[in-house]
């Protein structure tokens, strides 16, 4: 709605006479969030970015994350990525070690995103028409794979309609890494060290790791949900669907948010506000 309110000229949202005005720490999230995502600039006007995201009919962060597959040539994956996000996950939690073993067998080892285990979960789950047994094999819930299709070949549909090159062949590891790190770049953290799962969000918020995670290796990451888990002592907050990703595309992507620290550049963990490049066209 605000990008909406913003594409018709109406830049000062907190003042705009709602019907039901939002609330105000609400409000304030959103234009945070936009502004991280590049839609809106340092004065909270719409960019060229935002005036594009606004013609897709879904959430601001998969409509960055289907404009920068474009330009890193992996608008499928994206759509896939989207799609698999919207509901329940797809992978059961806690399903044991041969569990783990067959998921190993099947679908390989990765260390760069929780993404590419989940999107080869589910392409298994498709191939096998989602049967119970050859789920179960894996751990892969098959209801929720199968409720994963239809918005799969929706946001395709929407990519088609707004002139996205849909790719045909594979990503690279870097350009996918890059792409989902542009949707959820207000989700950037970092280890504190290699021996424990804390990690710094940006923003100033904490949280740790989760465990099943296959980037427990990586010292910075991109986290696509931030989940609050009620626990009996505390409330602990877990970062899931993580990928790696490196210190320079942060310097590239986001130059502004860099600082300089006894001769090395370093993560700004609290982020001016910036307006991330353009995405290239023709990708």
């Amino acid at each position: 709605m605000v990008l909406t309110l913003k594409a018709g000229g109406i830049d000062d949202v907190e003042n705009f006479e709602w019907l039901e005005k939002p609330n105000e720490k609400s409000l304030a999230r959103t234009l945070i969030l936009l502004t991280d995502l590049g839609a809106l600039d340092h004065a909270g006007k719409l960019t060229d970015i935002g005036r594009k995201m606004v013609s897709f009919p879904m959430h601001p962060r998969y409509a960055r994350m289907l404009l920068a597959g474009e330009e890193y040539h992996c608008v499928r994956q994206a759509c896939l990525i989207a799609a698999l996000t919207q509901g329940r996950s797809i992978l059961q939690r806690n399903k044991g070690a041969e569990t783990r073993g067959n998921r190993d067998d099947v679908l390989g080892e990765d260390d760069v995103s929780d993404f590419k285990r989940l999107m080869r979960a589910w392409l298994f789950a498709d191939k096998n028409n989602y049967h119970p047994d050859a789920c179960r094999k894996l751990g892969v819930n098959g209801a929720a794979a199968r409720q994963v299709k239809p918005l799969y070949e929706r946001f395709l549909q929407i990519a088609e309609k707004e002139g996205l090159k849909i790719n045909t062949r594979a990503p690279l590891d870097e350009d996918l890494q890059k792409c989902i790190l542009l949707a959820f770049s207000d989700h950037v953290a970092k280890r504190r060290d290699k021996g424990t799962l804390h990690c710094e969000v940006v923003h100033g918020r904490t949280g740790d790791l989760d465990r099943d995670s296959v980037v427990r290796d990586s010292a910075l990451i991109v986290a696509a949900e931030i989940a609050e888990i009620e626990g009996s002592r505390d409330l602990n907050v877990r970062l899931n669907l993580c990928t790696a990703i490196s210190e320079v595309w942060l310097d590239e992507l986001f130059p502004e948010d860099m600082e300089q620290a006894g001769g090395f550049k370093r993560v700004e963990i609290v982020p001016r506000p910036r307006t991330p490049r353009e995405p290239e066209t023709g990708g």
